[in-house]
C-alpha cells in the first residue's frame, strides 16, 4: 500500500470504518493509512502497528514516525497480540493460491482482532492487467541470461495472483463498505467483519505473507516443479495468468461496464 493508492485509506477515515484504540496495517506500505490518521483528531491517538517486508518502506517510517511499531521480520511477535482493527489493504490478491488458502489467511487475520477486519481488494475486472501481463512475459523471453532468486521473487510478489471474488467475501461474514453492484473505489472493493469472538488460527502469519521458501512454493504450484530455473519458471506463471484471466470479468457490473466502455474509446481512438 503506497501513498499512490491514497483513495482507499481515506474513504476509511472519511466513513470511519476503524475502530478501538489499536490498529494493526497489514502491506503497510509507505504508510499513506497511518499518515491520514496522524492528521485526524479521532484517528490520531490510535496505537498504529504495520507489517511490510519493504526495507525501503521501514526507512521512510523511521524517518517521519508515521507507526509506533514497524515489523519487516520477526513476524512472530504479532501472532499472540490482539489489535482493535486488522487491515490488509490490497494484499488478499498477491498471496499464491492455497499458499495459504484464502480460508486460512481470514481465519489468520480474524484471530488478531478484538473488534474489526477491514479488506480490500480489486474488484474482479481490475485484478489483472493483460497487456502488463504480456509485456512482463516478453522482457522475460527476449532475456537470454539467467534470472535471479531476487529478481524472481520481486517479480512475482509484486504480481497480483488471483481474483478475490465478492461473493466469497461475503459468505464469509464480509459487508461491502459500500454497494458493490453499483461502485468501486478506483477499481476497488472495501470490506469490513465486526469480530464477536477471535478465532483461534494456529498458523504462524510470516508463513503465510512470507516464508522463507517463498519461491521454492510458488514453482511447486505454477510448474509442479521445485528446481526449475527462474526464467523458465516466470514463462510459465506469466502464461498461466494471461491463459486463465484473459476473459472479461462484470463484477460489479455498472463499473466493470463503464471501465470496459473507456477502454474500447480509448482503443479506437489510439488506432
Amino acid at each position: 500500500m503506497s501513498f499512490s493508492n491514497i483513495n482507499i485509506p481515506n474513504f476509511l477515515i472519511e466513513n470511519r470504518l476503524i475502530k478501538g484504540n489499536s490498529l494493526l496495517d497489514i502491506g503497510a506500505g509507505h504508510g499513506a493509512l497511518a499518515y491520514l490518521m496522524q492528521r485526524d483528531s479521532e484517528y490520531s491517538k490510535v496505537n498504529k502497528v504495520a507489517i511490510e517486508i519493504s526495507k525501503e518502506a521501514k526507512e521512510f517510517n523511521d524517518k517521519h514516525n508515521l507507526y509506533e511499531e514497524f515489523f519487516t521480520s520477526e513476524y512472530e511477535k504479532i501472532d499472540n497480540r490482539k489489535f482493535d482493527t486488522v487491515i490488509a489493504l490490497e494484499l488478499m490478491e498477491h498471496l499464491i493460491p492455497e499458499n495459504p488458502s484464502l480460508d486460512e489467511f481470514l481465519e489468520k487475520i480474524e484471530s488478531l482482532a478484538t473488534n474489526r477486519v477491514i479488506i480490500s481488494v480489486p474488484a474482479p475486472y481490475m485484478t489483472f492487467n493483460i497487456n502488463s501481463l504480456k509485456i512482463n512475459l516478453k522482457n522475460i523471453l527476449d532475456k537470454n541470461s539467467e534470472i535471479s532468486d531476487e529478481e524472481a521473487i520481486i517479480l512475482l510478489a509484486d504480481t497480483h495472483k488471483q481474483i478475490i471474488f465478492p461473493s466469497y467475501l461475503i459468505s464469509k461474514g464480509y459487508k461491502s463498505a459500500f454497494n458493490f453492484k453499483k461502485g468501486t473505489i478506483s477499481g476497488s472493493i472495501i470490506y469490513y467483519k465486526d469480530i464477536k469472538t477471535p478465532s483461534n488460527a494456529q498458523k504462524a502469519l510470516a508463513d503465510m505473507l512470507y516464508p522463507n521458501d517463498f519461491l521454492k512454493i510458488a514453482k511447486e504450484y505454477y510448474a509442479s516443479d521445485k528446481n526449475i530455473s527462474n526464467r523458465d519458471f516466470l514463462i510459465i506463471f506469466f502464461e498461466t495468468l494471461i491463459k486463465k484471466y484473459s476473459k472479461k470479468y462484470f463484477v460489479p457490473f455498472y463499473p466493470a461496464l463503464i471501465y470496459y466502455f473507456k477502454v474500447g474509446m480509448f482503443n479506437l481512438i489510439k488506432k
